[in-house]
């Protein structure tokens, strides 16, 4: 099997279902990695500003942390 033979959820067999938990368990594994690689590309992006787009990304997420700020 290369692909699903449904294209609504409901339609969805048990081999249907076997394949999609078996790519997503694969897929899964990956996670931390893209993550990483995520973070790193950010910190690597648009040369020229004093910070990068990471150190933004850090920033817009502490400062209202420390502030206490509803997360709402």
């Amino acid at each position: 099997m290369k692909e699903l033979k449904f294209t609504q959820m409901k339609d969805g067999d048990e081999e249907d279902y076997n394949f999609l938990t078996k790519r997503e368990f694969e897929h899964t594994k990956g996670t931390a990695n893209r993550l990483l690689k995520a973070l790193v590309e950010l910190d690597q992006s648009l040369s020229g500003y004093k910070g990068t787009r990471l150190k933004h990304s850090l920033q817009s997420a502490t400062r209202p942390f420390h502030g206490g700020t509803d997360i709402d």
